[in-house]
């Protein structure tokens, strides 16, 4: 496994519904569909995200859950982000690997599968637009 990409992507909740976004951040919009077209041809196998949203107190986490599903609404903006409904794949082994290595290390992370655990904001607004056809996605908590 290789790192193929490094991406700083934005999440305003503004655009969590493209259709009612505001018109001065279609550009930023748009940008997104071009990147994930790019991520596409990239062919990858796997997309990491790392959230600022992610609120730990101590330690890193790595969600290692089968299958990410849920129902957001945002604790910070809930008017914009209610209700709203995701499900992308995860994969439980290559999750644990990473925080095996980043543990040996000595990184204070661990993966967890809690199919409980409700995404935030950071991760669910950019993937209504990144999300490449590849296989498996995988959410890191907010490193400091």
């Amino acid at each position: 496994m290789s790192l193929v990409l490094g991406m700083v992507v934005p999440h305003t909740p503004r655009i969590i519904h493209e259709e009612t976004a505001p018109a001065f951040l279609d550009p930023l919009t748009g940008a997104m569909h071009h990147a994930r077209e790019w991520l596409d041809r990239m062919n990858g196998s796997g997309l990491v995200i790392i959230s600022c949203h992610w609120v730990s107190s101590f330690n890193h986490y790595l969600d290692a859950t089968p299958v990410h599903e849920g129902r957001l609404t945002a604790q910070e903006c809930p008017d914009l982000i209610r209700d709203v409904t995701y499900h992308f794949p995860g994969h439980p082994e290559v999750a644990q690997q990473i925080a095996d290595r980043a543990a040996s290390a000595g990184m204070p992370m661990y993966a967890i599968d809690d199919p409980a655990y409700v995404w935030d904001y950071g991760s669910v607004v950019p993937l209504r637009y990144l999300t490449p056809t590849w296989r498996w996605l995988w959410l890191i908590s907010r490193f400091v």
